[in-house]
């Protein structure tokens, strides 16, 4: 290779290396279910009671 090519391939990985993306590292969730906040709605029962089929589900089929 070229001492230009060896050039452009080093820039071009220091450069990447140094670029970040904290913004996109900073989201703040879109939802968060806590102790305080999980069983204010139907939906949220809904939610928990899908849950714990999938999970039984889950493990009667392994006992099969």
């Amino acid at each position: 290779m070229t001492k230009f090519n060896k050039t452009l391939i080093y820039g071009s990985i220091a450069l990447c290396s140094v670029s970040s993306c904290t913004k996109q590292l900073e989201l703040k969730p879109v939802s968060s279910i806590s102790t305080t906040s999980f069983w204010k709605t139907e939906n949220d029962a809904t939610g928990a009671l899908y849950g714990m089929y999938t999970r039984f589900r889950n493990v009667t089929a392994t006992y099969l």
